[in-house]
């Protein structure tokens, strides 16, 4: 069930949470950050994706050294069974290394309806040829053309594609699926999964995840990288699985289409409105975002 924006402002939180549209081109992103960013309990948030380890590490790293956020956490709301939830569109790995070392009860966030964003993938850019890790996987290998690779994996015949720069040209190689033909979400997940597993730890920490657009990818190709594409994923298979409690890959969903904030958010600030109840801290916060 897929809640209407009136629906969700009557019944999903008494609170007052509602759903915010993406700003518009132009439009005072001071003014749109004051309006719409809201405090949420945390354990209002659900994740469907796994964190990586190694990425986690690096955004305990980077917010020890910056000391803020570029953006809340992207959400949008669902029913799981009769509980009102939301879903982290955007932030796993951020609400995982933000309530360490902190009694963190409430986050920033963007309340989005997701018809609104773009849904798409990230894919994997990884510095070493992939060819040994299939073999070890016991997958078979089909060296094609980019459209027929494409065209496997959006149909759930092939795990990913591989793409990899081979002097003048891109060389393009499919992971089958049970010899062509297709197979469930579920077991290409597994796959997925199990290569990031196999690869050597000093790998693993290098590895990339790109958006899906070949601006981002192509560069990674030219510059002798490894691409993994895996098809994105649709919003209704992301509820299934997570009204079953299970969770995709790391970095398995990509939506876009989200507001800026003007200036990021200071870690320590989040911190300290954690002593105010949660209408005072959303105030402050909304308070943060004037010129």
């Amino acid at each position: 069930m897929i809640m209407s924006k009136s629906f969700f402002g009557n019944i999903f939180n008494p609170q007052g949470i509602k759903i915010c549209t993406p700003a518009r081109t132009g439009e005072d992103q001071w003014k749109y950050a004051r309006e719409n960013i809201q405090m949420v309990w945390v354990d209002k948030f659900v994740g469907h994706e796994r964190t990586d380890y190694y990425l986690l590490e690096k955004k305990r790293l980077k917010f020890g050294l910056n000391g803020v956020i570029q953006k809340p956490i992207h959400s949008s709301p669902f029913w799981k069974g009769f509980e009102s939830k939301l879903l982290i569109l955007d932030g796993h790995h951020k609400r995982e290394v933000l309530p360490e070392n902190h009694e963190i009860r409430f986050l920033p966030s963007f309340l989005y309806d997701y018809r609104d964003l773009k849904m798409g993938a990230w894919f994997v850019s990884i510095k070493r040829k992939t060819h040994d890790t299939a073999v070890k996987m016991g997958v078979d290998i089909l060296e094609c053309d980019f459209e027929k690779g494409r065209r496997l994996v959006e149909e759930d015949k092939a795990f990913f594609m591989t793409m990899k720069k081979n002097g003048s040209r891109i060389r393009y190689r499919v992971f089958m699926a049970n010899s062509g033909e297709q197979v469930s979400l579920g077991i290409i997940e597994e796959k997925q999964s199990e290569l990031l597993r196999k690869l050597p730890e000093n790998i693993h920490r290098e590895i990339e995840y790109i958006p899906d657009e070949e601006t981002f990818y192509g560069g990674c190709i030219e510059r002798g990288d490894t691409v993994l594409y895996r098809r994105a994923l649709k919003y209704d298979e992301v509820l299934k699985r997570v009204r079953r409690g299970e969770l995709f890959a790391p970095k398995a969903t990509r939506f876009s289409g989200y507001s800026p904030i003007p200036k990021p958010i200071e870690i320590k600030f989040i911190v300290e409105l954690q002593m105010y109840p949660i209408e005072v801290a959303e105030a402050k916060m909304k308070d943060y975002f004037r010129k």
